[in-house]
């Protein structure tokens, strides 16, 4: 197996990986995993049943990483969300902002 060969295998592999990978070497957040906590503590804060939250799919896996993501009820009402990674291997806090 040649080194040109081997890289594109562990390219391959890396890239079928939990985590996701947006392009060989640069992991991104599991922001699916984000979106159901998420969506979970709205839930237990507020009462509101069926929240569903929708986060950047291209998400750089990065401690302190800041990124905005979307809340809505099953009435269509929407709030954006301020998320914060607080680690490098995908936990999240988060703050449901005013609109």
């Amino acid at each position: 197996m040649t080194v040109n060969h081997a890289s594109r295998l562990i390219c391959v592999l890396a890239a079928s990986s939990l985590l996701g990978l947006a392009a060989c070497g640069q992991q991104t957040l599991d922001t699916t995993k984000a979106e159901g906590v998420i969506a979970q503590g709205i839930s237990q804060q507020t009462g509101a049943k069926g929240v569903t939250v929708d986060c950047p799919s291209d998400v750089k896996l990065e401690q302190g990483n800041d990124f905005e993501c979307q809340a809505k009820t099953p009435q269509g009402q929407q709030s954006p969300v301020a998320v914060r990674q607080t680690d490098d291997k995908g936990s999240v806090s988060w703050e449901l902002k005013a609109n």
